[in-house]
């Protein structure tokens, strides 16, 4: 057979082959795209591009904005009756925090259910700016604190009673008590966050660790697997809508945290602590008006905050002090004026965040299947906050004599 004719039909297969392989690579890289976009699709890949891109978007907007002249700064002086610091320190934090978190949360959702909340949120992030920057009245700033939660019972009222008739909620909802009660509760977290907000890195932390918390709790109410799907309908929507907004906001307070921790070269403000106290406690109802867990979970997860807060109001009363007035008689503050560095009350505080954030995680797990190591795990935190606000008091009280 003629050389010619061999070296031809070699080359002809060893082409068929070369052909035949480029199409197996067309056809996993074609598979391995599918995958990545499915992967993106779904709650949990929407949910860390929120994150993600929030993270980004604040650290940048944060690095931009302390170029700026100083003159066009916010600062925060260190003669101010609460101040925790001896320099300076400009107060943009809570702008960025939250340019980052709604353009994420634009990016990335696809429902509307807290389009009326962010909005209002919003709202309360521009007029405590104003309040940074002139500082307001209290009755002014208490006002619209009040209104705003006002305006989210008539949203929650509309979608239950409207949309959602034979949802369990719309009986709290309707009752004057419990709308009350409510709205009190909207407008106590939102002023107890800002309380906290009186050292490096603490209410960052708490950014971070509680609303991640609300993030993976809500994937786990619309988990793929039906055995561990506890919602359906228009409440899966609800939950993906909490899933992104939350998963935003704590990327947002991660990138403000790269800055806010100890030494801080950022602070908050109250355009950042005021708008994330109203969306914590938002998001924590609305998730127990549809079903993803209920009352205690948000309250666990926010428990460090609503206990140095309520503890030191109450003390406040007692002692016939003006509760709005600037003061640094809360628990964090009176271990830094005790000697605690900064760091080491927010590593303090971040342990404690952690710790009840994973047994309100465990609680919710353990609901339906263990309600006796689900009650044992809430007893078990009271008795722990009484024993913490006893020593620390009596701590407290020796080196006062």
């Amino acid at each position: 057979m003629p050389a010619f004719y061999l070296s031809s039909k070699t080359y002809a297969a060893s082409r068929l082959n070369r052909n035949a392989v480029r199409r197996v690579r067309t056809a996993k890289e074609a598979n391995n795209s599918m995958s990545f976009d499915n992967y993106l699709a779904s709650p949990i890949g929407t949910a860390f591009g929120a994150l993600l891109l929030a993270l980004a978007l604040c650290m940048a907007a944060l690095r931009a904005a302390l170029r700026l002249p100083t003159q066009r700064l916010i600062w925060d002086m260190p003669n101010r009756p609460n101040a925790m610091h001896l320099n300076p320190i400009p107060r943009i934090g809570g702008l960025a925090l939250g340019f980052a978190a709604i353009c994420s949360i634009l990016v990335f959702s696809n429902s509307g259910s807290l389009l009326l909340p962010s909005c209002i949120a919003l709202a309360l992030m521009l007029i405590s700016f104003f309040d940074d920057r002139w500082q307001l009245s209290p009755a002014l700033r208490l006002g619209a604190h009040v209104a705003g939660a006002a305006l989210v019972m008539l949203f929650w009222l509309r979608v239950f009673i409207v949309q959602m008739p034979t949802n369990s909620a719309t009986h709290w909802l309707l009752h004057p008590v419990s709308a009350m009660a409510i709205v009190m509760t909207i407008t106590w977290l939102t002023n107890l966050y800002n309380f906290m907000d009186g050292a490096d890195g603490i209410a960052g932390g708490m950014t971070v660790v509680g609303f991640g918390s609300y993030a993976i709790l809500a994937l786990m109410a619309i988990a793929p697997s039906p055995s561990t799907r506890v919602l359906a309908g228009m409440n899966v929507q609800d939950a993906a809508m909490i899933t992104v907004v939350s998963a935003a906001i704590a990327g947002a307070g991660l990138g403000f945290l790269a800055l806010n921790f100890p030494p801080a070269r950022v602070f908050m403000g109250d355009a950042g602590s005021i708008p994330l106290g109203f969306l914590a406690a938002v998001i924590g109802i609305h998730g127990v008006l549809i079903g993803i867990w209920p009352w205690f979970i948000p309250a666990l997860i926010f428990s460090p905050f609503i206990i140095d807060a309520s503890a030191t109001l109450l003390k406040r009363v007692l002692q016939r002090k003006i509760i709005w007035h600037a003061h640094r008689g809360h628990y964090y503050q009176q271990l830094i004026l005790s000697g605690w560095s900064h760091r080491r009350t927010a590593v303090a505080y971040y342990v404690l965040m952690v710790a009840t954030s994973l047994s309100a995680v465990a609680a919710k797990v353990m609901g339906e299947s263990a309600p006796l190591l689900r009650d044992a795990i809430l007893q078990t935190w009271v008795v722990v906050y009484v024993m913490l606000l006893i020593t620390l008091e009596r701590r407290f009280g020796k080196q006062k004599k």
